[in-house]
């Protein structure tokens, strides 16, 4: 009994953990493993393993079945690693068509059989967009002081939106000054 309580500790566990269990989805099998464990240091009867590895059992039921549905969930996610999840999950709090429109972006950087990368940079871009309008609407930006429209569009109407004033005054909001911003 002790490689198994054993392997479960040192590597199952661990990839139950990485693949999305929390501490409070696993205690109930850490327990009854851990007296699994306790029994075999001593005299035990029968009758206490047999309701130790019905505990367990049970356990791992109900593990298993956390894990086929968070399998389900993570396959229909976006692939992409821990910031790029973090990304998304920001997003949408904030914005849920801007966390859609990244998703999307991050599906299609994974298929390999991509022929263009407009589709990807159009999901980035609309997401950014979105997220520059929600966090700066046009009417607080043009109300902000020393507003200017950008000549390079041509007019001033709400399809082309001021999007550098937008990001100016977010990060005039956030503290965030030239020379912090600029990428050397």
């Amino acid at each position: 009994m002790s490689p198994l309580v054993d392997g479960y500790f040192r590597d199952t566990r661990l990839k139950a953990s990485a693949a999305g269990l929390s501490v409070d989805d696993l205690s109930l099998l850490d327990s009854a493993l851990q007296s699994l464990l306790e029994a075999t240091h001593g005299r035990t009867p029968t009758t206490k393993y047999k309701s130790i590895l019905k505990r367990v059992r049970s356990a791992s039921f109900d593990l298993e079945k956390r894990l086929l549905a968070s399998a389900g969930a993570r396959r229909a996610s976006p692939l992409g690693d821990a910031v790029d999840r973090l990304i998304a999950d920001t997003l949408q709090s904030l914005v849920p068509s801007a966390a859609l429109a990244y998703e999307q972006g991050m599906v299609d950087l994974s298929n390999a059989r991509r022929l263009s990368w407009r589709g990807p940079a159009t999901d980035f871009r609309e997401a950014l967009r979105e997220t520059l309008d929600h966090l700066a609407p046009d009417g607080d930006v043009r109300a902000q002081t020393g507003y200017k429209p950008d000549p390079n569009t041509g007019s001033d109407d709400e399809a082309k939106g001021p999007l550098r004033a937008a990001t100016k005054q977010i990060k005039n909001r956030c503290g965030i000054h030239r020379s912090r911003s600029r990428i050397s």
